[in-house]
């Protein structure tokens, strides 16, 4: 009789991408371009707290990573009653819609990172 030896697991790398820190004030078109990415990924941007929203990549698989207030079934917000505020949960769902480009990072790589053609050499 023959024994096969399991596979042992593969390691990867999780690479974590912060999307907003918490707390953090955006524009109207960081906003508007945050909730559409939310909302194509099936999450309701009203859900969603002021914490942290970042984007892990773990192997091949992409996770949103998120703090959502707590809802009963009813729709209303469940209450923490140990600090009287709105319950929170932390969420993870994969992604399956890509965040767009931050339009402001783009005209700022254009403008201050050097082309291949415009390096000089030494």
């Amino acid at each position: 009789m023959s024994k096969t030896a399991a596979a042992a697991p593969r390691p990867f790398g999780i690479t974590t991408t912060t999307v907003t820190a918490a707390d953090a004030v955006l524009n109207e078109e960081q906003r508007e371009r945050i909730g559409a990415w939310l909302r194509a990924n099936e999450i309701n941007p009203a859900d969603v707290t002021t914490g942290p929203i970042t984007i892990e990549e773990r192997g091949s698989l992409t996770l949103i990573c998120f703090t959502e207030y707590y809802q009963r079934s009813d729709g209303q917000r469940e209450i923490n009653y140990h600090t009287m505020e709105a319950a929170q949960v932390e969420r993870t769902v994969e992604q399956k819609v890509p965040l767009a480009p931050d339009p402001l990072w783009l005209a700022y790589q254009a403008q201050h990172v050097s082309k291949p053609s415009e390096q000089r050499s030494a």
